[in-house]
């Protein structure tokens, strides 16, 4: 009965998805968005606000994350098995080369689920990473000339499966699906200027 009980629990967990990227219209697609003429009405292209906080894990959280996989040996072991060097990460630099959209990868230690933010437990192990696109002082494709633009959109979205603790239910197995780097995306504005925004 009670391992039937905890594979249940598990496949639940398992269930839950947390998609930041696309959408059922697509890749970042706006209310203003024409599909007809392909261009937008108002508003350019933004990036999402994902739901996921960044920052050194305060020590009070980390040591009941601790206390609370005592009561947890599969969670232990879990997160053991999948252990990933985060500090073996590196960058590519090329010599005398300007990011057109500056990236930083940054470790993901919350994430917002239901009405509470939940802690990654034990983020140096998970490695779960998400993309901040930089903006660029001008147009990331260069000059652009209305109704032309461009902008820094989050892109190379993957899953990650990730072990959270929160305190309304304790672990949850949980799947996020975050950016990886950032594109310059080429848009172009709609000329007929008579429609309005809602």
């Amino acid at each position: 009965m009670g391992l039937s009980l905890m594979v249940f629990a598990i496949t639940f967990t398992l269930s839950i998805t947390i998609n930041a990227g696309k959408n059922s219209d697509g890749y970042f697609a706006e209310k203003g968005y024409n599909k007809k003429d392909e261009c937008y009405l108002w508003g350019y292209p933004k990036n999402r606000k994902l739901p996921i906080g960044y920052g050194d894990q305060d020590s009070k959280i980390k040591r009941k994350i601790c206390d609370a996989l005592k009561d947890y040996p599969a969670v232990k072991e879990s997160l053991k098995n999948s252990r990933i060097e985060c500090e073996n990460a590196y960058d590519y630099h090329y010599n005398g080369q300007d990011e057109t959209c500056p990236t930083e990868l940054k470790l993901v230690t919350k994430v917002y689920i239901g009405k509470e933010w939940c802690d990654v437990a034990k983020p140096d192990y998970q490695c779960v990473t998400a993309a901040s696109c930089s903006k660029p002082k001008d147009y990331c494709a260069g000059n652009q000339k209305w109704p032309k633009s461009s902008s820094c959109l989050e892109a190379g979205f993957r899953y990650f499966r990730v072990w959270v603790y929160c305190y309304s239910c304790g672990f949850k197995l949980i799947k996020l699906n975050l950016p990886q780097c950032c594109s310059c995306r080429k848009v172009v504005m709609c000329e007929d200027d008579t429609i309005l925004p809602p």
